[in-house]
């Protein structure tokens, strides 16, 4: 499943503080679709963090990003890049496929029904959601709490890779 038209793919998924303009990366977790091996970055130096991130990708000649309104993401870690003065080409050429949209869709015309969070479609096709937290993820950076950032970050490649896979089972490529 992982490399139809050549591409190797993978599940993409940051944690930040908060918005790009005022928030800084937590991490960055990637999973591998093939191997579904999990790499999660995460250094107090959001630029170094940056920096392991695309070396990583470019490395591994990841061709196709997947995620659950992966859009976020991929603007969080471009904004970052220019921020720092970074290349990261390759990761920007990257395909994107975005299971929101996908699921928002109708044949690529726009439904406006609740299209569904990650959470509820992990529940609903995985039995199994997004992990709780007390506080917010903002908060748990504040408090030092990394450690239980990452492990959210993990479940959520978990739900994502695993949306995606029954996605896939269903209607065959997803692409957006």
């Amino acid at each position: 499943m992982n490399k139809p038209n050549g591409r190797k793919r993978c599940i993409l998924d940051i944690e930040a503080t908060d918005n790009v303009w005022h928030g800084r990366l937590i991490c960055i977790g990637i999973m591998d679709t093939e191997t579904k091996e999990m790499r999660i970055f995460s250094d107090e130096n959001e630029e170094s963090l940056l920096v392991q991130f695309l070396q990583f990708f470019e490395e591994n000649k990841y061709t196709e990003l997947i995620g659950y309104n992966i859009n976020f993401d991929i603007r969080f870690v471009l904004a970052k890049c220019m921020k720092y003065r970074l290349s990261a080409t390759a990761f920007y050429r990257a395909f994107c496929t975005d299971l929101m949209m996908i699921l928002k869709s109708f044949r690529k015309g726009y439904d406006f029904n609740e299209v569904g969070t990650l959470d509820q479609w992990g529940r609903f096709l995985l039995g199994q959601g997004k992990l709780a937290t007390e506080v917010s993820i903002p908060m748990l950076y504040k408090m030092g709490r990394v450690d239980e950032i990452i492990e959210y970050c993990e479940n959520d490649l978990r739900l994502t890779f695993g949306v995606w896979e029954r996605l896939h089972a269903v209607i065959g490529e997803v692409y957006t």
